[in-house]
């Protein structure tokens, strides 16, 4: 009994220091990152059917993103930096694909047992293609206006796990025959699962 006593305290003083040292690993400050993501949106906003053979005044939609964030650090557990985002969606109920490239400003902050809080916000082009309208295809080009919060845990070093929930508003002139215009804005909310890798 006395031997297997003493083989089991060499065996974890054995461990131990590994298992300290992976922990350490697995919660450093490692903020750079590349995230992939795929989940739901519903877009609220009234539909005009002036431009689609269908009118709805609101879509569920499948959405689909890849990220790059490059952060620096502030204190101990917060960091502030630049993301690149882009986000493509497809609306189901009126046919537009919405696609958004552009940069945030991103805010993170870590806890001791592995988790990440993140917020970012930003703009850049939005595209709306609108192919199933009462022409052939419409495509209109605009401003957008992104932002999104998300929490996420570091399985390990490199690798973590979560969930974002965005805001995405599209704003894009539309030129009438008579010579008018208006501004039209498609808003939409969605949330996804997030896979994210760490470097």
């Amino acid at each position: 009994m006395k031997k297997l006593t003493m083989i089991a305290v060499l065996v974890l003083a054995a461990w131990m220091p590994g298992h300290a040292q992976s922990q350490g690993d697995r919660l450093d400050f490692t903020h750079n990152r590349i995230t992939i993501g795929g989940g739901a949106a519903y877009t609220p906003t009234h539909i005009p059917k002036d431009y689609y053979q269908r009118h709805a005044k609101g879509s569920s939609s499948l959405e689909l993103s890849l990220d790059y964030a490059h952060l620096w650090d502030l204190a101990e557990h917060h960091a502030l930096g630049f993301e690149i985002n882009g986000y493509q969606s497809h609306l189901d109920r009126n046919g537009c694909n919405i696609f958004y490239g552009g940069a945030s400003v991103v805010y993170n902050f870590r806890t001791d047992n592995g988790w990440v809080f993140s917020a970012s916000e930003g703009m850049g082009y939005a595209g709306n293609d609108f192919d199933e309208g009462l022409h052939d295809k419409w495509d209109e080009g605009g401003i957008g206006v992104y932002s999104k919060i998300g929490a996420h845990y570091k399985l390990t070093k490199h690798l973590g796990i979560g969930a974002e929930a965005r805001l995405l508003g599209s704003f894009f002139r539309v030129q009438y025959d008579d010579g008018g215009d208006e501004v039209k804005e498609i808003v939409q909310s969605g949330i996804s699962a997030q896979l994210r890798w760490y470097f």
